[in-house]
């Protein structure tokens, strides 16, 4: 019988418990929330940006008819090791843990709950920030997050042969069907999963990764590797990116190589930039050089300079430090005979041996040979945070998100999932014109789109919806299009199939554009622009089904000078091509998946 009696707020709980989040509201019948969970490393109460890094789980689900929404987060065991590796980075420390509920207008907090090792479970309730007579119009409120009170071993942990101090292994999660055509991809899942870990202790995580250098600092031209070598501390090194990828690796990839007087030469035989169809350095084609490191560069053994170093005492090379050698020479040992294609190895579920290879690259890594790694990461951690990310990538409840796209592997030589890959694209074709030339399914141009709301009226970034008015335009002005926010880099994804009819830079307002020409779901011809775009990823005359990937999201034009938090892909459309004072101009959000509603907020309509 389950005990849900509240108790004293500073009850210290337990890992292996679920913490079950009640929400209740006023006004918001079936509407969309987001319920994050966060381990807390900031003082005070609230939410802090600093523990972005420390959200462990994350979901989106609706309301209710009347307003409420119940739902349970699972905290099983292998959470402790990751809040011991990278939140609090105590192993006897409290964990804290809260809730954020977000809608698309408001959001709220809980209170934290105080979480140690894993034992006897107790029953407590957190009251919320907001007081319940504070509800005012569509407002929301957490009034309690209820910790279970039975310990219920999870899924997939079991405990390891104590060796002096107790420890914890993670199982693999249960295998994901495969013969589904929708199901996830789960040797794609695994790779996924693994390459966020690599990001995870690089401190490359999340967008901002991607072009991030070595010391973190960032650049903006990702058309190429930034080939700078930056100090900071003992060491210097030329690493940018997710990947913290070197200049000289970088070149590597992309087919150049040193002579005996490092002089650089190229051969197509080892471009693999050009073999993959990578063209420059943004967040897609990080990844693919990712995949390419993992695949080809650690398939032969190291030489035997490696396995039997020569170190010197003295600039002079003149005294050897023998002590050293020997200690390198047994560490090195462990790598003799190793070597391998990454990827595969992650496919087979051999994460060790993955881990293990991956550090001759990554020096984050437990068993690198550099010596940079960070006391006390062991494999151990590595292998939760690892889990963690496949569990999330298995039930497509990411945080974050690499830009690979579906069938990424099919790319790269590995047939998993393939009939799946095959399965989806058919139903996909099916929907629409082979060709492309008519479109009966349109898309979002990005993943939960919302309108700009720069203006504190949104009707105002709307296509003819408000007037708007300026010292150019006193007599006041209609909007030509929609604004929907994206943050800097985003991929941007076209709403309709069709034909790509521009592709350029107009040097004037709407900087970087495409157009896309296609047939709507009743036969007639409607062209739509993407403007403000940082860079390109079709040419015209590409056949583009829904969905694809037409240009990242940036400020070019008259966005330049707009603050990050505004950064929009302005979006017009047109019956017959003309949008330049064109009287055959429509309104795009027709084309839209999301509907939004008529409010000075343009809520989406669920």
């Amino acid at each position: 019988m389950r005990d849900d009696t509240p108790i004293k707020e500073n009850t210290v709980l337990k890992y292996g418990q679920s913490i079950k989040v009640k929400v209740y509201t006023q006004n918001m019948p079936g509407e969309k929330i987001k319920l994050s969970l966060y381990e807390d490393d900031v003082n005070g109460s609230g939410h802090s940006a600093k523990n972005e890094k420390n959200k462990v789980a994350s979901i989106t689900r609706n309301l209710n008819k009347d307003g409420f929404l119940w739902h349970e987060f699972k905290l099983p065991v292998e959470f402790s090791k990751i809040a011991n590796a990278v939140m609090d980075g105590s192993q006897d420390k409290i964990h804290e843990y809260y809730v954020v509920a977000e809608t698309a207008q408001h959001k709220s907090v809980s209170k934290n709950a105080e979480v140690k090792n894993p034992d006897y479970i107790f029953t407590q309730t957190v009251s919320s920030t907001i007081g319940p007579n504070k509800i005012y119009g569509k407002e929301i409120l957490i009034e309690e997050v209820v910790i279970k009170g039975k310990y219920k071993k999870q899924v997939g942990v079991d405990a390891m042969e104590k060796s002096g101090r107790s420890m914890v292994g993670v199982k693999a999660p249960p295998a994901v069907k495969q013969d589904d055509k929708n199901e996830v991809c789960e040797c794609e899942a695994r790779v996924r999963a693994f390459m966020r870990m690599l990001r995870y202790k690089e401190g490359t995580d999340k967008d901002i990764g991607y072009t991030t250098q070595y010391s973190g600092k960032q650049f903006s031209d990702m058309s190429k590797h930034p080939e700078k070598v930056i100090t900071a501390g003992k060491y210097s090194s030329s690493a940018a990116g997710a990947y913290q990828i070197m200049t000289d690796t970088w070149k590597n990839l992309t087919g150049y190589y040193k002579d005996e007087n490092k002089k650089w030469h190229y051969s197509e035989k080892i471009d693999y930039a050009k073999k993959y169809n990578i063209t420059s350095f943004d967040q897609e084609s990080q990844d693919k050089f990712c995949l390419v490191i993992m695949k080809h560069n650690y398939v032969k053994d190291r030489s035997d300079s490696f396995y039997n170093p020569t170190i010197w005492k003295d600039k002079k090379k003149h005294i050897r430090d023998t002590e050293k050698e020997e200690k390198i020479k047994e560490w090195r040992k462990r790598f003799k005979g190793q070597q391998g294609d990454i990827i595969q190895m992650i496919i087979d579920n051999d994460i060790k041996r993955a881990a293990l290879i991956s550090s001759l690259c990554w020096a984050s890594l437990p068993d690198s040979p550099y010596g940079q790694q960070q006391l006390g990461y062991t494999f151990a951690i590595v292998k939760a945070i690892y889990e963690n990310y496949l569990r999330e990538e298995l039930n497509e409840t990411q945080t974050w998100n690499l830009y690979l796209k579906k069938g990424f592997l099919k790319e790269f030589g590995y047939g998993c999932c393939q009939n799946n890959i095959d399965n989806q694209n058919q139903d996909a074709n099916n929907k629409c014109m082979k060709d492309y030339s008519q479109c009966l399914e349109y898309v979002d141009v990005v993943e939960t789109p919302k309108i700009n709301n720069q203006s504190n009226d949104v009707n105002k970034n709307r296509f003819h919806r408000k007037m708007r008015y300026n010292k150019s335009h006193p007599e006041g002005y209609y909007h030509t299009g929609t604004d929907i926010l994206a943050s800097l880099n985003t991929p941007l994804k076209s709403m309709l199939c069709g034909e790509v009819t521009d592709a350029y830079d107009t040097k004037g307002d709407l900087g970087v554009i495409v157009t896309v020409k296609s047939k709507d779901k009743a036969g007639k011809f409607i062209w739509i622009r993407y403007c403000h775009l940082s860079s390109i990823k079709v040419s015209k005359g590409d056949k583009t089904k829904h969905g694809t990937v037409v240009g990242l999201s940036g400020n070019t034009g008259n966005a330049k000078n707009i603050l990050p938090q505004y950064y929009h892909v302005h979006i017009e459309a047109s019956r017959d091509g003309v949008f330049y004072r064109g009287k055959n101009r429509v309104d795009p959000e027709e084309f839209m998946k999301t509907k939004f509603d008529e409010t000075t907020k343009g809520n989406p309509i669920k």
